[in-house]
């Protein structure tokens, strides 16, 4: 089986001023494939099934960063796992294997 995994690309999209912390907005998208526009313009991206940070432009990878992210975006992978594991059977295997049972 070919490995398959999917990711979470975390972009930070700056509103005005740098320096308002209130002018960054963040642009979430889990998906299959990285494209080389996810590894440059992303701030963090996450290998959800491989349990790794990819990318963080912030600080060095880590699994404090991996675990703030899951949880923040919890609801969002639960569902596209779901909808992922039912695309295809071996899709599901995989998730099976990764993570037992889940629900969405």
């Amino acid at each position: 089986m070919k490995n398959k995994t999917l990711y979470l690309v975390i972009r930070h999209i700056h509103k005005g001023n740098y320096e308002d912390k209130q002018a960054i907005s963040e642009n979430v998208v889990v998906t299959e494939r990285l494209k080389t526009r996810d590894m440059t313009e992303a701030s963090v991206v996450i290998d959800i099934l491989g349990a790794k940070v990819v990318k963080d432009r912030f600080e060095k990878a880590s699994t404090e960063t991996f675990k703030y992210y899951v949880q923040q975006y919890q609801h969002l992978i639960t569902k596209t796992l779901v909808k992922w594991g039912e695309q295809a059977p071996e899709n599901m295997e995989h998730l099976k294997k990764t993570f037992g049972e889940i629900n969405g």
